[in-house]
């Protein structure tokens, strides 16, 4: 009998004691957060799997660009990537001069200014002709155009050998 009082004794402390319910709530309460932890990896992993193979592939198929010689070419200066022919003497050089002047008179009178062509032909490094045109109209600023062996503009003129 003796056995028994002591245990409903025992017992009867351990449902008055709270403290064990909370670190059984605890245990509830974390264990909850660990499922949703998981439940959220398995739903994005798919996902992401098709994601990394969709950029694996992109990347195995992609070419990179070429970004020319960045200035290590041998030209000169400012030349570094110029890979055409390059100047290699003037042949000759002539010029066409041409008086301005006015024609009629009043109000219908029209003056022109004189203008000057100077053109200078090089013989190239690889035996083409180069032409350099420099027109002077009036006051205004000279312009001058470079022309490759074919007769096509070129945007700037080759180096000089």
């Amino acid at each position: 009998m003796i056995v028994f009082t002591r245990s409903s004794r025992t017992f009867r402390t351990f449902l008055r004691h709270e403290s064990g319910a909370v670190t059984v709530d605890w245990v509830v309460l974390t264990a909850a957060i660990v499922g949703l932890g998981l439940a959220a990896a398995l739903a994005v992993r798919s996902g992401t799997t098709t994601l990394a193979t969709d950029v694996n592939t992109t990347l195995t198929n992609a070419q990179v660009a070429a970004l020319g010689c960045m200035g290590d070419g041998p030209g000169a200066s400012g030349f570094e990537c110029y890979s055409g022919p390059l100047i290699g003497s003037q042949i000759r050089a002539y010029a066409m001069i041409l008086h301005g002047g006015c024609t009629g008179s009043g109000p219908t009178q029209v003056c022109r200014p004189g203008s000057r062509t100077v053109t200078r032909e090089y013989l190239m490094s690889d035996g083409s002709v180069y032409k350099k045109v420099v027109v002077t109209t009036g006051n205004e600023p000279p312009v001058t155009t470079w022309t490759d062996a074919n007769g096509n503009v070129v945007d700037a003129p080759p180096p000089q050998a």
